[in-house]
């Protein structure tokens, strides 16, 4: 009687690191810009809403330049990554 085992295949259809991290990033990038946009409202909103509060404006500014700080990071890295793979030949 012959042995069989099951196939088990691999869901992560990367080849190396670099097109593992690229495809996390493509899958991440429509995630993140919409939490962004979400904090960017978040922060408009709490200075409309501020009323001559420093704080409160000081808070809305705060919350509005980390949200296009992060969006920043995430659409450099993306760039980082796309063109490493270019350079490199791997994609």
């Amino acid at each position: 009687m012959k042995d069989t085992f099951a196939q088990i295949t691999s869901p992560i259809k990367a080849q190396n690191i670099p097109e593992f991290i690229q495809i996390l990033l493509d899958q991440a990038l429509p995630i993140v810009l919409g939490v962004a946009v979400i904090f960017i409202m978040y922060g408009g909103f709490t200075i409309a809403k501020a009323g001559g509060s420093d704080s409160e404006y000081s808070k809305g500014k705060q919350v509005v330049m980390y949200a296009v700080i992060g969006l920043l990071i995430v659409v450099a890295a993306k760039a980082i990554v796309d063109g490493f793979l270019e350079s490199t030949g791997l994609r």
